[in-house]
């Protein structure tokens, strides 16, 4: 939650919550709020034993930073929150803001998504929707190669569920969303897996963004899929197929039958000679008519469609994983960079990872990774030092080593960071 207000009591005030019993968390909240009336010089958040976790009060009005304990808040300045900062800092993805237009983060989820990419100089994102990837930022995915975990560049756009390892210098980013525009869908029934007489009113059929509903209707048989004739779907006598985008608005669907037939619609107009239906709607139904016994029988459609957000379709292949809640850590490889150490995928014994970050699981001993000038990248899985003690190892500059160096080493012609 957030507060942007002025609050104002005699004794107990506090800008997020007054008084509250040990065991209370408040986290990824935040306030702007004027405030008059607290209890103690230092609770001017919350007032009580309640944790603050990753909580920020507003430069000039919160104090509460200055406590030690749990419930410790940080301080932000107004140009933080008027320029991202803020909502990058807060661990939901709860909070979008558009700078220039949003004064402060919002729980908008059209607007821009905002990350932080940390002193280290990485960063793992899991969200919902699609993003242009911004300029200095990088981002990758996972694939998994022999005993390496090869992270491949992501071009343009991070679609939409992609979790992703981001590089960048330190810093504050937004993430926009791409650019609307028109998108097509083709449907071959024969390749939907689907068994030969299938009961097409079972369930809805989806076929990424299109979404195929079947109704016997007021026929005698219910729709079907036959594999004869190159695999078709089959309307009889009365029967519907509804078909829906998302939302988005449909503007052409051509169609492939196996025999000249004319169905109806329900909206649109329909061409005969092209097999083509037209129009602007966001869901329409086919309709068998005939009150003859003929079939209409569909082998495929190609669906057009308009809509506000890009579809982009996800990476086959990434290995990595997302959480959408804060999840146990424990038994993960979470992206961290201990005291003295690299940057890496480390298991985790115990700890959280928060909702919108990636992580990795793997049963190959995973030690760390590593960007080469090309941005080629990889994970290798070493069990010790002596799995290497018949192949040469060399450092960067070619010199032969007795045993591996921290830093980067050369074995077998593949870089391995210790």
């Amino acid at each position: 939650c957030y507060v942007t207000g002025a609050i104002k009591g005699n004794r107990e005030s506090a800008t997020i919550c007054s008084w509250s019993s040990g065991g209370s968390i408040v986290k990824n909240c935040w306030s702007i709020a004027t405030l008059e009336g607290k209890y103690g010089e230092e609770d001017s958040f919350t007032r009580g034993s309640a944790a603050c976790d990753n909580c920020y009060e507003i430069e000039g009005v919160g104090t509460q930073n200055n406590k030690t304990g749990a419930n410790k808040t940080n301080l932000i300045t107004a140009d933080e929150v008027a320029n991202g900062t803020l909502c990058a800092k807060l661990e939901t993805t709860a909070f979008r803001q558009n700078t220039g237009t949003d004064a402060h983060p919002v729980f908008d989820q059209t607007h821009n998504v905002w990350k932080e990419i940390t002193e280290a100089g990485y960063a793992t994102m899991y969200i919902e929707p699609a993003v242009t990837i911004p300029s200095g930022v990088k981002a990758f995915t996972g694939e998994i190669e022999e005993t390496w975990l090869k992270l491949n560049e992501v071009t343009d756009n991070v679609p939409s569920w992609e979790p992703v390892v981001l590089k960048g210098n330190p810093g504050c980013y937004c993430f926009t969303s791409p650019s609307a525009g028109t998108y097509s869908q083709t449907i071959v029934f024969n390749d939907l897996g689907l068994e030969n007489a299938y009961n097409l009113t079972t369930a809805p059929l989806t076929v990424d963004n299109i979404e195929l509903t079947f109704d016997k209707a007021d026929g005698s048989n219910p729709p079907a899929f036959y594999t004869t004739g190159g695999g078709t779907a089959r309307l009889y006598k009365g029967n519907t197929m509804e078909i829906y985008a998302g939302g988005a608005t449909i503007t052409k669907i051509v169609f492939t039958f196996s025999s000249d037939v004319v169905p109806a619609f329900s909206k649109g107009n329909y061409n005969s000679s092209t097999y083509t239906w037209t129009g602007e709607e966001t869901n329409l139904t086919v309709i068998n008519a005939y009150t003859t016994n003929t079939q209409i029988r569909i082998k495929s459609m190609v669906v057009y469609f308009i809509t506000d957000k890009a579809i982009i379709p996800n990476i086959a292949g990434n290995v990595l994983k997302g959480t959408t809640e804060e999840i146990d850590a424990a038994g993960k490889y979470v992206l961290a960079k201990p005291e003295g150490e690299e940057v890496c995928f480390y298991l985790a014994n115990e700890g959280t990872i928060k909702a919108g970050k990636a992580y990795l699981e793997s049963s190959s001993g995973v030690k760390a990774f590593y960007f080469s000038e090309n941005n080629a990248t990889g994970i290798e899985a070493i069990e010790n030092e002596e799995s290497t003690k018949d192949n040469a190892i060399y450092n960067l500059a070619g010199q032969r080593l007795q045993k591996m160096q921290k830093g980067i080493n050369i074995v077998n012609g593949k870089k391995i960071l210790r």
